[in-house]
């Protein structure tokens, strides 16, 4: 149950992120920065969508500094690792 209720999370509030994939790039990188960064240091799933807001926007030097970061912190965490399996992402 718990994979399942992580998985609708993930889905919901970082996947298909309304600010994200509408538009609202200011408040998507707040958010995800806030989570990522402060709230809880080290969530691959935030730092990952923090990036993409950012190449969004275009800004390269943001993107690239939280991809980075994003992929560091899968590349050696087996459960980051399944779950950016499950969602097809590549880092």
């Amino acid at each position: 149950i718990l994979d399942m209720w992580y998985e609708f999370n993930i889905g919901v509030n970082f996947i298909n992120n309304p600010n994200l994939n509408r538009g609202n790039l200011d408040r998507a990188i707040r958010d995800f920065y806030h989570i990522g960064c402060e709230l809880v240091p080290g969530h691959a799933m935030a730092m990952y969508c923090l990036s993409k807001a950012y190449e969004k926007k275009g800004d390269k030097g943001n993107f690239k500094k939280y991809f980075a970061e994003a992929a560091s912190i899968v590349n050696k965490d087996a459960e980051w690792q399944k779950w950016f399996k499950h969602f097809n992402l590549s880092v």
